[in-house]
């Protein structure tokens, strides 16, 4: 049988690169991307980028989105994401360093993992979804206006994949763990 510290430890770890998923995925600005000629466009949860010149979604000057309830919805959720699983990490590194596997600890740092996998889950399919689906995209001072035509996946998206599938792992391991 596998020892709990064992079982501990490499759902910590787990769990640790899949915070540093989601926090990079909030972060980037490619959740969806598309190359027209010599433009590159990228647009991510809060900003979008034409080239090298990024603004945030909310500011008309450059981007003219329409921002729906998908996109609100994937920005909290994944700002939530954010949160939950290092708090989970947190309970998890207590538990592990102090080698006492208290059920109240170890309660809380499964119920939080779990949650972060679903928070993460729905986040990630909604953002995804409103990215890859032709959102209304207009940019200022171009002829380019993307009613109907949908962008490619980024990097921020392809992270929060890997980072739900890590939390999956993270959260059954942890889950697995017994107290004493």
């Amino acid at each position: 049988m596998v020892s709990r510290r064992l079982l501990g430890i490499t759902a910590t770890i787990l769990l640790t690169a899949a915070s540093i998923c989601y926090i990079a995925c909030n972060v980037q600005s490619s959740w969806g991307t598309r190359q027209y000629s010599v433009l590159h466009l990228s647009v991510g949860l809060w900003q979008g980028c034409l080239n090298r010149d990024c603004t945030m979604l909310n500011n008309h000057t450059f981007f003219r989105i329409f921002i729906d309830w998908r996109l609100h919805t994937a920005r909290a959720l994944m700002a939530l994401v954010c949160i939950s699983t290092p708090c989970a990490v947190g309970c998890l590194i207590f538990v592990v360093v102090k080698d006492r596997f208290e059920p109240r600890f170890l309660s809380i740092s499964k119920n939080l993992s779990v949650l972060s996998f679903v928070l993460g889950l729905i986040g990630m399919a909604i953002g995804i979804r409103f990215f890859t689906s032709g959102t209304q995209l207009t940019l200022s001072g171009t002829n380019i206006e993307m009613g109907g035509a949908s962008l490619t996946m980024g990097e921020a998206a392809r992270n929060s994949i890997i980072g739900v599938g890590l939390n999956f792992v993270g959260a059954l391991i942890a889950c697995v763990i017994q107290p004493k």
